[in-house]
């Protein structure tokens, strides 16, 4: 096989950066996704009927263990499937969806967000942000009617 003399400069090589440039930008796109703030949730919303007041909402099951082990089982039932075990959003189906499944061991991580955040997310599931996030509504579904408030 004779040598290649001539430089590459076909069409198809100067395209090349340009595809790569494109494939990075994409992830980087959605590294740069800020979640709502405090001030853009719904200060409440109907849960099976019923108005729930998010500012200021509380966990009151906090450091109770019989919670926190059936929370455990809840999530494992429900969630671990896209969420992770180890809670990083990367379970089975993670790789499924776009955008991923939240990962919860990131600091500013829906965990981080005041607790009617946090609540408002499980019940209503991926739909219903604020309009300027809506290329972020995701997969997850609404547990509203799979999960008690209890």
């Amino acid at each position: 096989m004779k040598p290649r003399t001539k430089p590459v400069t076909s069409h198809r090589f100067r395209v090349l950066p340009l595809f790569f440039l494109c494939i990075l930008a994409t992830p980087l796109s959605v590294c740069g996704f800020t979640p709502p703030s405090s001030e853009e949730i719904p200060t409440s919303f109907l849960y099976k009927g019923e108005p729930i007041t998010l500012k200021n909402l509380t966990n009151p099951f906090k450091g109770d263990l019989k919670v926190i082990k059936k929370g455990g089982t809840l999530y494992t039932k429900h969630c671990f499937l896209c969420h992770g075990d180890l809670l990083d959003g990367k379970g089975l189906f993670g790789k499924s969806f776009s955008p991923p499944p939240a990962d919860f061991i990131r600091l500013d991580s829906i965990l981080s967000r005041p607790k009617g955040y946090t609540f408002w997310r499980i019940m209503k599931g991926g739909q219903g942000l604020p309009e300027k996030y809506e290329p972020w509504n995701s997969a997850m579904p609404a547990w509203e009617d799979t999960l008690s408030k209890k």
